[in-house]
């Protein structure tokens, strides 16, 4: 206790005594804490003051210079770890670059690096005791170009990266449960994005005017949703993989504007009606393979503004039932057709293609492939015939 008590004086005393000056640009400050909350605001006409309470060292709301914070690392030292970045800890640091945090972090609590403008790297602790990335924890780090997700990692606020728009790649890591509405909203150096296999939440927004994004696979075994404006005006996107037949809604918006989109596969595992505008505005959109046995409805505007020559595959012998519920060729221009036509030959698969559909030779949906041949159906819309 003593040797706490010596070490805060001392962090207290190098706080206490910064002057704002351009020399100290370099400078690096060292927190010793349980946690680290209510932080370093800017504000040219507020002095800075350093509050303990208890056992935690908080660099209580303002601070006058944002040069200072050129650098950032917390350490332990053996007292008392750090397990939690408190709410608005390092808002509006505007000249903090590089962070490092050492394990155990357990949260990052909202609006933690909130418009953190310079912030580049962030290094989390790879131990898998951080659980929460909380709300808005690092919205407007505009700069911000790596950061890993541990393993253990559950939860993505709301907002927690939005316009985060240099941030290259993100790595979502299979213990991740919910991803918060527009949780990377405005990323618009994303190139890719692996919804993972614990995913159960996926919310509104939450990729929305992603311009980069080019591809995305839907690999959840939970089985979700796409809510409304999920892919919304991710004006990049060319490829939506569906590694498992768990997806039960796609909601109004949630693909609008994603002009490069050419094709698309609704999962025989729908189970509500297409969204208004789910795919306004697709205008390279020529496939859509609809897996659903018993035709869905579908909102207002919901193909508005789709490919001329759009084509739509519906399963063996559901072709006029899907005209009798609206899917017809005043939307689908280029024809509504039947996944397994009379006659179907063995077809060139791509490498990268997944299989989405089992079917008999009588065209019926089988779970998995019986003895004898059967018709194998991919989601790059091609076909083509096993033996087992």
């Amino acid at each position: 206790m003593r040797k706490y008590c010596v070490l805060t004086i001392l962090v207290f005393f190098f706080l206490s005594n910064i002057q704002i000056k351009a020399q100290f640009a370099s400078q690096f400050i060292i927190l010793v804490a349980d946690s680290i909350g209510y932080g370093f605001y800017q504000d040219e006409n507020v002095s800075y003051q350093d509050h303990l309470v208890g056992d935690v060292v908080e660099a209580n709301r303002y601070i006058s210079s944002a040069n200072i914070l050129a650098e950032m690392r917390i350490f332990s030292h053996g007292i008392r770890p750090v397990t939690r970045i408190g709410e608005r800890a390092f808002q509006n640091c505007l000249n903090l670059k590089h962070l490092n945090i050492p394990a155990p972090l357990i949260t990052i609590e909202m609006h933690a690096f909130l418009n953190c403008l310079r912030l580049d790297t962030i290094r989390l602790p790879e131990t898998r005791t951080l659980k929460t990335i909380g709300a808005n924890a690092f919205q407007d780090c505009q700069a911000l170009t790596y950061i890993n997700i541990p393993i253990g990692v559950k939860t993505f606020g709301r907002a927690a990266f939005f316009n985060c728009h240099s941030l290259p790649r993100i790595d979502i890591p299979y213990t991740v449960e919910e991803i918060g509405d527009y949780a990377f909203a405005r990323c618009r150096s994303l190139k890719s994005a692996v919804i993972s296999t614990n995913v159960y939440k996926l919310g509104d927004g939450a990729f929305q005017c992603c311009n980069g994004l080019e591809s995305v696979e839907l690999a959840s075994k939970r089985g979700f949703s796409i809510l409304p404006e999920t892919f919304d005006s991710c004006t990049s996107l060319k490829r939506v993989i569906m590694t498992y037949d768990k997806i039960y809604r796609i909601d109004s918006c949630a693909f609008r504007g994603c002009k490069n989109l050419t094709q698309i596969t609704l999962p025989a595992s729908l189970i509500h009606a297409i969204g208004p505008s789910a795919f306004e505005g697709c205008a390279a959109l020529d496939t859509v393979t609809a897996l659903v046995e018993q035709p869905l409805a579908f909102g207002a505007d919901a193909f508005k503004g789709i490919s001329p020559t759009c084509v739509l595959m519906v399963p063996y012998g559901r072709r006029a039932a899907y005209i009798a519920a609206g899917w017809t060729e005043e939307i689908f221009k280029g024809g509504v057709k039947e996944i397994i036509p009379a006659g179907i030959s063995q077809v060139k698969v791509s490498a990268d293609a997944k299989e989405v559909g089992c079917y008999d030779l009588q065209g019926r949906r089988i779970q998995t492939p019986k003895k004898g041949l059967n018709i194998i159906r991919y989601n790059d819309g091609t076909t083509r015939k096993v033996m087992k």
